[in-house]
């Protein structure tokens, strides 16, 4: 990664990855959907440019220069309920412009919300696009493309990477998941992490009741947290997928309810100066 500036806009922080045409081939996917994402959402990182010539690959990004949420984290007292709440909104709001475009985010981790200052806030931008996949099979909305699980004998030595308990399974029996209700694990299991700083439950303990340890951990973990914030976690992390909140509920739970509106409308105005 090389800091850059970007003859369009000088004065915006950007940088540029460079990956060689076999690490990175024109036609991949990663290239197409980054290309389509662009400048239109400012909850997720912008792509001003990509360049291809004989040899390389050229990204040119946004650059956030406070890091991902886990180097944050690492310089940071204890974070507030109140600001947890306000990036969960920022990164649903990041989520649900992908599921407008028919995608699903796939891997989402401390390691891929950059922190962002705009004024007196910290905001978080969601990057880190190699593994999003087309999640609507069809013109309907509830046509959903399910994909193939990974074998579950990877799952220990994956560690904790913030992936939903059904990701795991066994691929050579045919059996799959839903992209759209694991990525609301996801989404809570890195809501939990802004408040406890750990993994919502024990990877190597296993998942005979993992309904019990969640409920436990958020209880003991995150006893000054509200209720509402309590049961807002917990049922984004169920176990069983079909138990989980529904996607389009979690911005109605009324623990969303108490984001500082202000928050959004500043960094509307940071971010409206570059947008496509």
């Amino acid at each position: 990664m090389y800091r850059v500036r970007y003859a369009e806009i000088p004065e915006y922080p950007t940088m540029v990855r460079i990956y060689s045409l076999q690490e990175m081939p024109p036609t991949s996917m990663y290239l197409k959907i980054l290309r389509h994402l662009g400048r239109k959402q400012h909850k997720l990182v912008f792509t001003l440019d990509i360049f291809v010539d004989a040899t390389s690959v050229y990204i040119f990004q946004e650059y956030v220069s406070t890091g991902n949420m886990v180097e944050f984290l690492e310089k940071s007292p204890i974070v507030s309920e109140a600001q947890a709440a306000v990036w969960a909104k920022q990164l649903f709001e990041a989520l649900d412009f992908l599921a407008d475009q028919g995608l699903v985010h796939r891997s989402i981790t401390p390691n891929h919300l950059l922190v962002k200052k705009v004024g007196a806030e910290c905001c978080i931008k969601l990057t880190g696009f190699k593994q999003t996949a087309i999640y609507l099979g069809g013109a309907a909305l509830d046509d959903i493309a399910y994909l193939p699980c990974w074998p579950a004998s990877q799952q220990p030595s994956d560690g904790p990477n913030f992936q939903a308990p059904e990701v795991y399974g066994n691929p050579s029996a045919g059996e799959h998941f839903n992209p759209l209700l694991a990525d609301i694990w996801s989404f809570g299991a890195n809501v939990y992490f802004f408040l406890a700083k750990q993994y919502p439950y024990n990877i190597g303990g296993g998942l005979a009741d993992l309904d019990a340890e969640v409920l436990a951990n958020i209880h003991h973990q995150l006893s000054t947290v509200s209720g509402d914030g309590q049961n807002f976690l917990y049922s984004t992390m169920r176990a069983n997928a079909n138990n989980r909140m529904p996607f389009h509920f979690i911005v109605k739970h009324p623990w969303m309810h108490s984001v500082r509106s202000h928050v959004s409308a500043v960094v509307d105005e940071e971010n409206s100066k570059i947008s496509a």
